[in-house]
């Protein structure tokens, strides 16, 4: 084998067989001298003797190298395992403390869905009572519209709910001009009073004008059912009187009276029916004419004189 093949593999071993094949080489060589040169034994011994001890020192040399280089390596993975130590030592406390954070936080965000959901649920209720007033609002309008003031007004639940929505800031207004209206063309004077009661606890400075706006309109009212009255044909038979022009609501004549000079069943029905609403109308009529004058009477005195009022159209009776 060539000297390069010899080195090659020599580089590629570990230092105690660098040492030993160190030791062969010395031996050999010197033999070989031995044989060119045929010196003697004893020296050629002591040569080979020296020649090993100094590879043998040089062995241990690099043993005590490598085992330095092993107890190094010993103390840093011994201070790496140390510090994993300490570093696990001071993080083993916040362990059960980021368990605890976990669950503050899943309880928080729990919380806040669940507010949500309340809030959701809440305006999903707010929305549902809105449409379902809206909705009843909307059929209570149509009912007004569709039926007269005194069929509405002899309903048991009518006022009740006329009640439940004066009460409301949101529909206050739109049934102030309800409650004028039903007013002007109620011919009942209960329901007329109960609607009076429901509106105004009586009449003063702020309500005046609306008072006498419905004295007007139940006088026109009284005028119309007088003279649907006063076409009513009777027979001439009937005596005439101051009340004559009241025709079959004069209330000079009973309703023996009327059912003997009334034969037509129809007829003697909407003739009933028209002097009770005329007798009505009288009495609404009356009650105005008192609210108006009193307080026109508490508003007048020596200072100031009379109240000055338009009175136009209205029917004073007492």
């Amino acid at each position: 084998m060539s000297d390069t093949t010899a080195n090659s593999t020599e580089a590629n071993k570990p230092e105690g067989s660098i040492a030993a094949k160190s030791v062969d080489a010395l031996i050999n060589a010197a033999i070989s001298k031995l044989k060119v040169e045929d010196a003697d034994s004893s020296k050629t011994f002591d040569t080979l003797k020296a020649a090993f001890e100094i590879e043998k020192a040089r062995a241990e040399a690099s043993k005590t190298n490598a085992d330095t280089a092993k107890v190094e390596l010993d103390t840093t993975l011994a201070k790496r395992q140390l510090r994993i130590a300490v570093l696990s030592a001071m993080f083993a406390p916040l362990v059960p403390l980021a368990s605890l954070l976990t669950v503050i936080v899943t309880l928080i965000v729990s919380s806040e869905q669940m507010r949500s959901a309340n809030q959701l649920a809440i305006q999903k209720a707010a929305d549902d009572k809105t449409a379902r007033e809206e909705d009843t609002w909307k059929k209570f309008q149509d009912q007004i519209d569709n039926k007269l003031p005194d069929q509405l007004l002899s309903e048991p639940s009518f006022l009740s709910r006329i009640r439940g929505y004066a009460s409301s800031d949101k529909y206050s207004k739109d049934l102030s001009d309800i409650e004028f209206q039903l007013m002007s063309l109620v011919s009942s004077d209960i329901a007329f009073k109960q609607l009076w009661r429901l509106r105004y606890t009586g009449t003063d400075q702020s309500n005046i004008t609306q008072v006498l706006d419905l004295a007007r309109a139940k006088r026109q009212q009284f005028d119309k059912t007088a003279v649907s009255c006063g076409q009513i044909k009777m027979p001439t038979t009937v005596p005439k009187d101051a009340w004559s022009y009241y025709g079959a609501c004069s209330p000079k004549l009973s309703l023996d009276d009327m059912s003997s000079a009334l034969t037509d069943p129809a007829t003697l029905k909407a003739a009933i029916t028209l002097k009770a609403s005329l007798q009505d109308l009288g009495t609404t009529l009356n009650f105005l004419s008192g609210e108006i004058s009193n307080y026109i009477k508490t508003q007048s005195n020596k200072t100031t004189g009379p109240k000055k009022l338009d009175i136009s159209n209205v029917l004073f009776r007492f």
